[in-house]
């Protein structure tokens, strides 16, 4: 397999945007929707401030709200059902896509659950976490590419960013779908990836 693109970490952001997505990230985990101006308030951000973080994010596609203008999704995580599920702490939430689901629990440092499917054969994938660590595994995960044109965080990467069974589902499924530029990455480059990606949402 021949690569177009570098891997890249896309929770980027000013400083309040960090902010508001570490205090999005902890009220999800607890299963709260709360307003931006309310999550400001968590981030010791005034509420203007925290309107126009919000606004940011939701203009990069780096934010779910409900119709009532709650923040239902941010920083990887959502209470919104998806393919990709994530117990902590007795709490099942979902995640934007495979990546985040093993992400997310090794940079917490936490026992964790985390569930999905091959993006090749669709055969269910559970992997167990133990204070952020998970034993050797042959799954690998497919960090697709970002437009530096396109910043639509979850239409661009998240929607992409997939776990297989296998190197070669993998490679038969990059295959199937055109040889799109992007990197695989083994489970252990995951998990580090995840730690460097959610560094700011650890407590």
């Amino acid at each position: 397999m021949a690569f177009m693109a570098k891997r890249c970490l896309p929770l980027d952001g000013d400083d309040d945007e960090l902010a508001l997505q570490a205090a999005g990230f902890a009220a999800i985990r607890k299963t709260e929707i709360l307003t931006p101006t309310e999550l400001g308030f968590r981030a010791h951000m005034e509420a203007g401030r925290a309107e126009a973080a919000s606004e940011r994010l939701l203009s990069r596609g780096s934010l779910l709200v409900t119709d009532d203008g709650r923040i239902d999704g941010i920083a990887g995580l959502t209470l919104r059902p998806t393919r990709h599920e994530m117990i902590i702490d007795g709490h099942s939430t979902n995640t934007w896509c495979a990546f985040d689901s093993v992400g997310i629990p090794a940079a917490l440092g936490v026992d964790a659950t985390a569930r999905t499917a091959c993006g090749h054969c669709g055969s269910p994938i559970e992997v167990s976490f133990t204070a952020g660590a998970t034993r050797p595994s042959e799954l690998w995960g497919w960090i697709p590419a970002l437009d530096p044109n396109e910043r639509a965080l979850i239409a661009n990467f998240c929607s992409k960013a997939d776990l297989f069974c296998s190197r070669d589902h993998l490679e038969a499924w990059w295959n199937d779908q055109g040889r799109p530029a992007g990197d695989p990455c083994p489970m252990e480059e995951l998990l580090e990836m995840g730690r460097a990606t959610w560094e700011h949402c650890v407590a």
